[in-house]
């Protein structure tokens, strides 16, 4: 074989060789991940297409009992997310291709909202977000020392399970906390509707009569007693237009 065509023969093998390299470096490289909030950090399973930035000493127990030692840790491609929140884990022969750690969002301040059914999932920033609550919470959780939550499942339950006595008293004053500021969501909201219909008065009276008015301000009222903002009842009472049925309403609210 001459030098010309051994030439030849070696360039068309090196093509050969980085097409492959390429195509491995393609599928290697990951754009998605599933969000998992039960995983206590985020892990990838190649860092192609990431910056590196250093060994990993993270240790992953699979379902299955197996324990896994991550090689290094990178920062996921994203610029949207702070560089604590994009930090993962490489770990080989992860399935799904990436985890993204709920718990890391919110270790680095961020609102992870699961909306209900195909409406997707949304992460905010500390700074960017405003929730306002129509009811209070059906379920109050917590988070255990892992950094991950959890929720009764009883209506009642007599403690925080998983917890020693000081982290159960003071999750329970955590979700004392948060109820308390369910309630004031609730009483906020309540007090607005209820500005909105005495303003608007008389133009709910012309389209639906005198006795329904009395019964949604009745209706609003009895939500501020069962709130136990009752002071603000008596003063709600006192707007109302001076009729001698007042007097009932407001014993029966």
């Amino acid at each position: 074989m001459s030098s010309r065509w051994a030439r030849r023969l070696e360039r068309r093998k090196q093509q050969r060789q980085q097409k492959h390299a390429d195509e491995s470096a393609f599928n290697a490289a990951i754009e998605e991940a599933s969000l998992d909030s039960g995983a206590s950090c985020t892990l990838v399973q190649s860092s192609q297409g990431m910056e590196l930035t250093g060994p990993s000493n993270r240790r992953v127990v699979t379902a299955g009992g197996q324990i896994l030692q991550a090689s290094s840790t990178a920062l996921l491609p994203t610029t949207t997310l702070s560089a604590g929140a994009r930090e993962a884990h490489v770990l080989e022969g992860l399935q799904p291709k990436a985890l993204l750690s709920v718990k890391t969002l919110a270790d680095n301040g961020y609102t992870t909202i699961f909306h209900p059914h195909d409406k997707g999932v949304t992460v905010h920033g500390i700074d960017d977000l405003e929730l306002t609550f129509k009811n209070p919470a059906l379920l109050h959780g917590w988070r255990k020392g892992g950094g991950l939550w959890t929720v009764p499942i009883v209506d009642e339950p007599m403690s925080s399970p998983g917890l020693d006595g000081d982290d159960a008293a003071m999750n329970s004053v955590k979700n004392e906390e948060m109820k308390m500021k369910n309630v004031q969501v609730k009483i906020k909201n309540t007090e607005r509707k209820l500005k909105i219909l005495e303003k608007m008065k008389d133009e709910f009276v012309k389209h639906h009569g005198e006795g329904e008015y009395k019964k949604k301000r009745i209706k609003l009222l009895r939500i501020l007693v069962d709130a136990g903002d009752k002071d603000d009842v008596s003063n709600a009472a006192e707007k109302d237009d001076g009729n001698d049925d007042e007097p009932e309403e407001k014993n029966g609210v």
